[in-house]
Parts: structure tokens; C-alpha cells; sequence
């Protein structure tokens, strides 16, 4: 397992509490996409960037969490049964870290967030999906909590291992493609995914149970996306992510972009039942993930593809 950092322990609660709070004034992310480049590994031999990302490195980009403690960095994992996850630059897009992460009985990883822990920050790693309903060979769902590796301090390889979190929902298994981890509180959220865009947001015991311990899931909202006529994959969710300042997040469907509104200064419970926004969609093929930039100047997404070139886009906060 990774140490905990000087710079992570600085994320102390308290400090993270007062962000939660902050008032944030009206804002939104209506300009246009921008995109920042395909991640790319190094150099070819011609002196260009080598955007052939091997898929035993990076298969099916599926998730985006924001470090905390590496500045302008973001982190991606594969999708399915694949446990790679890479640190890239969100100014560059160049992969600066290659590292597999250790979930047990893995089956569809799907999403992943960073946020509070013990060990000051961590990824949280969410094997949530169901493939459309199937159930898990294994009949587990659960997400895994890592610490953070600290690129400033060499880690830039190597594998991250940590504590594992099975959990059950009421009435059973349900697919989810969406999972968020509150900045402040460390409250994890996994959303449902449907076809009838209606998704049920779920809640993980604060505090978490003895690691290994399976929990049993609360439901806390639903939400109610459009569907497009003729055109289903417009209500799915596939990717979540809480605001910085916590009341506010993001929902990622196949081809739209929405983000849920609290009142300035209210709790994030009040976004689960805030207003809904349509922003600037990043116009990919299939849509699976979506992320804050840690200041809230930005959002990025990757599409979800077989294979390289992966291309990271940003909407810019107005």
C-alpha cells in the first residue's frame, strides 16, 4: 500500500468541511468543448507523441476521478475484468503514472471518484455494473478505497491496494455505471443505470463498516432524466460526479451532459433534489465518464473506446 503524504494529510477535515460550505455564486458550464488532446506515452521515434496506448494498459476508459493531492491530474481505469488505471496530465494529456489496482472478484468496474479517507486521499474504485441486469458470477458488488499515489514522490508505477467495500441495494443486485464520493463528508453514492430514465441514487453507512463487511445500501433520491424519442442511451446513466463545493454534481448519460443545482450554501442532500441543468455535451460516440477539475474551473470527459487514441475534451466554466 501506498503511504499517505504530508500534502494529503494537509486535506484535513475540517479544511475540506469549510469548502463544502462556501457559498458558490451563479456559474455555468455553457461554452463550448475543447479538446486537450489524445493521452499520449512518450515519444516516437520521429519526435511526435505516441498515442498507442497498448489496450492491456488502458481498455475501455470508463471512469475519471480528479487527484487531490497531485496538482492538474486526473485518473482513468479500464472497464470490465481489466484492473489498469493511469495518472495523466489534464493540461497535456501525457500519461505520467501506470499502475494496477488490486480488486478482489472484480467483474465490471465501472466508475471511480477520489475523496477523504483515513490515509488522507484516495481513489475509490467502483465494481458497480451488472452488464444490462446480468448478475456477477460471484453475486458482489463492491467498491475498493486506495490511497492516492504521490507522483511528486516517485510513485508512478506499481500497484494500488487497499480496503474492500461489498455492499447489497434493497429488492437486489441492480446494474450502475455511475458512483461519487462527497468531497468533505467521504460519503459514497452509486447511481442506477435504466433505459427508462429513471435512476435510484443509493448511499453508502457513514461510517463504512469494518473493511470486508458487506453494507447494505439507502436509498436517498431518484432522479429523472429526458429520453429522446427513438433514442434510449439518452437517459442512461453512465458517469457521476460531486462539485467541489458539494452541492451540485454531474450526471454523464451516453450523449448529454446534465448537472443537478442545490441552493448557494445548502447541504448536497439538496442537489439530489435540486434543479436539473443540460450542459455542454463533449459530442463522443459513447460517453461513460465526467470529472471536475479539483478548482470547479472545468469538466472533462473521455470516451469510452476499444481501443487508442483516447481523446480528453473540457467545458470550461463561463
Amino acid at each position: 500500500m501506498f503511504r499517505r503524504t504530508s500534502l494529503a494529510l494537509a486535506l484535513s477535515a475540517a479544511g475540506l468541511l469549510a469548502l463544502t460550505a462556501s457559498a458558490v455564486a451563479a456559474d455555468d458550464y455553457a461554452g463550448p468543448a475543447v479538446t486537450v488532446g489524445n493521452l499520449w506515452d512518450g515519444l516516437k521515434p520521429d519526435g511526435t507523441r505516441n498515442t498507442v496506448i497498448p489496450q492491456d494498459v488502458l481498455y475501455q476508459p470508463s471512469g475519471l476521478g480528479a487527484s487531490r493531492i497531485n496538482p492538474k491530474l486526473q485518473y482513468v481505469h479500464s472497464e470490465k475484468d481489466r484492473k489498469t488505471m493511469l495518472a495523466f496530465s489534464t493540461v497535456t494529456a501525457q500519461v505520467v503514472g501506470k499502475y494496477t489496482v488490486a480488486i478482489p472478484n472484480v467483474f465490471d468496474w465501472e466508475d471511480i471518484a477520489t475523496g477523504p479517507c483515513p490515509a488522507g486521499s484516495c481513489i475509490f474504485a467502483g465494481d458497480i455494473g451488472t452488464a444490462r441486469d446480468i448478475p456477477k458470477p460471484n453475486g458482489i458488488s463492491s467498491v475498493v478505497r486506495v490511497p492516492e499515489p504521490d507522483l511528486s514522490d516517485g510513485q508512478t508505477s506499481g500497484t494500488l491496494t487497499g480496503d474492500y467495500f461489498p455492499y447489497t441495494m434493497p429488492g437486489g443486485p441492480k446494474n450502475a455505471e455511475a458512483l461519487m464520493v462527497h468531497p468533505g463528508t467521504g460519503d459514497i453514492y452509486v447511481i442506477t443505470k435504466s433505459t427508462k430514465g429513471i435512476s435510484d441514487v443509493y448511499k453508502f453507512p457513514n461510517p463504512l463498516p469494518k473493511p470486508g463487511t458487506s453494507s447494505v445500501l439507502t436509498k436517498v433520491a431518484t432522479l429523472t432524466l429526458p429520453l429522446k424519442e427513438g433514442d434510449l442511451p439518452y437517459g442512461e446513466v453512465t458517469a457521476a460526479s460531486i462539485h467541489p463545493h458539494a452541492n451540485r454534481f454531474l450526471v454523464r448519460t451516453y450523449r448529454k451532459v446534465y448537472e443537478y443545482r442545490g441552493p448557494e450554501g445548502a447541504p448536497f442532500a439538496s442537489a439530489l433534489t435540486g434543479t436539473r441543468v443540460e450542459l455542454t455535451d463533449t459530442v463522443e460516440g459513447q460517453g461513460e465518464s465526467i470529472e471536475y477539475a479539483p478548482d470547479a474551473s472545468a469538466y472533462f470527459t473521455l470516451s469510452e473506446k476499444l481501443a487508442a487514441p483516447y481523446t480528453l475534451k473540457r467545458v470550461d466554466l463561463n
